[in-house]
């Protein structure tokens, strides 16, 4: 894959690239497939930066060589080519969606929390969440803009296309992956869907949210058992993400090809 990854600039020592840090180690994985991604380096035109960190992931996503952000160079390293890893079913699988007829306001706030307690739900209402998203949580209790999957959906990339298209704006995901893969995942489906992720995760015992940009804005974590974020309607509905670049457009040219 040869690419022009640029970044912002924002922090020098750390040029950021959402799809060189986190989205190709993840396409790796979910497609069973290696992935090697030749990129730029340096600037251009005073006014384009690339982050470099070229790539070569193996099969199961993990990263066999990754190259500077700032400095021209050759990678090299070894994967095992062959079969995909992953097989899949003709039919992506099944997301359920929340059953009331009710749409998502232009903003709200949402509580999330690894555990099922009633005792958090005073503490919600005192600091103004309108929702409580926990592993009890119910579709019949969730608006129809709301999507609940499990770790089958969230791994395989058709399965929440058409859902997204179709009008959901914050998966809820019942996870179960080892070691950082619920992150990874969460970021990404975020980021590449343009809408609300809330993983709770299981092996982590905890629960984060990440927004439409694949950034993660709050998590629990240990006696901290109730975090909160602001959703915002809008943010959903704002599909460019660099010049030219429409991500609804590119999904809809992606169901059609399905």
């Amino acid at each position: 894959m040869p690419t022009a990854w640029v970044t912002s600039g924002r922090d020098p020592a750390v040029l950021e690239n959402i799809q060189a840090d986190l989205m190709i180690p993840v396409r790796a994985r979910e497609n069973g497939v290696p992935v090697v991604a030749a990129n730029k380096c340096g600037t251009e035109a005073r006014s384009v930066l690339y982050c470099g960190k070229s790539i070569i992931v193996a099969a199961d996503g993990s990263i066999a060589a990754r190259g500077s952000q700032d400095t021209e160079e050759i990678v090299r390293a070894s994967v095992a080519i062959g079969s995909p890893l992953v097989r899949r079913d003709a039919v992506p699988p099944a997301v359920v969606r929340g059953a009331l007829a009710v749409p998502l306001p232009e903003r709200m706030r949402i509580a999330i929390a690894a555990q099922h307690d009633p005792a958090l739900a005073p503490m919600a209402h005192y600091s103004d969440a309108a929702l409580i998203l926990d592993p009890h949580v119910a579709a019949a209790d969730l608006s129809h803009e709301i999507a609940i999957v499990e770790d089958e959906a969230m791994v395989d990339p058709r399965a929440l296309v058409g859902p997204r298209l179709g009008g959901v704006r914050l998966i809820l995901w019942h996870a179960s992956l080892a070691g950082t893969w619920t992150l990874s995942f969460a970021r990404t489906r975020a980021a590449e869907l343009r809408c609300y992720v809330v993983a709770i995760d299981a092996p982590g015992r905890r629960a984060f949210a990440v927004d439409p940009d694949g950034i993660v804005v709050c998590g629990t974590t240990g006696a901290f058992a109730l975090a909160q974020f602001a959703f915002e309607r809008a943010r959903t509905e704002s599909w460019f993400v660099a010049p030219r670049t429409d991500v609804r457009a590119a999904l809809e040219a992606v169901e059609a090809l399905r």
